[in-house]
């Protein structure tokens, strides 16, 4: 088996949502919590945050035992900018990549994503749209790191030759909690 982390992307501003989305509380855990602890129940093990605007503040709440930590001392480049800072701390032939603000989808999306690691980039779809989390090559990683901090990811993704986006039935790969209703609305499905 190839080896592999995941990127959870956490350094955003919060501004639709009105606080740091990653101290939300959801089942008494700060919502990074809850994303990490079902990360592991998925066996992952090498895991990336990385943080950006709101750093210490979350540092300050959250405990962050045996996970890698790196923060976007730039957050205001953007997404991107925070997603190159995490691959530059990946040594993985295949990273993950998830926003904060997508629920960790159920195992079978992750398993279904791996029997595809011929492609360079490899997108759950759902109802036709794609989502995430993604899976990408070390090939593409080194593709995203070439780019200007200010690059886009769908750009890239929609020029890539090597792309395979995979059906899944699990709905929270479309999701995207960007608002406390969003998120109140999550909750009432836990």
């Amino acid at each position: 088996m190839s080896s592999e982390s995941v990127i959870i992307l956490c350094g955003g501003a919060s501004t639709r949502m009105g606080s740091p989305k990653a101290l939300l509380k959801i089942n008494k855990k700060t919502w990074l919590e809850y994303q990490i602890a079902r990360m592991r129940e998925l066996d992952f093990s090498n895991i990336t945050v990385v943080l950006g605007y709101s750093a210490k503040e979350i540092l300050k709440h959250v405990t962050l035992t045996n996970i890698n930590v790196v923060i976007n001392k730039r957050p205001e480049r953007g997404q991107f900018s925070s997603l190159q800072e995490g691959l530059l701390k990946t040594n993985d032939e295949y990273n993950f990549i998830l926003p904060i603000d997508v629920p960790v989808p159920d195992r079978a999306v992750w398993d279904s994503l791996r029997t595809y690691k011929p492609y360079d980039v490899i997108q759950p779809e759902c109802n036709g749209l794609g989502g995430h989390p993604l899976l990408i090559s070390l090939k593409f990683k080194n593709k995203l790191l070439a780019q200007p901090s200010s690059y886009r990811l769908d750009f890239l993704i929609r020029e890539e030759k090597k792309l395979k986006r995979v059906w899944v039935a699990d709905k929270k790969v479309l999701m995207n909690l960007n608002t406390l209703e969003d998120f109140e609305e999550f909750k009432k499905l836990c």
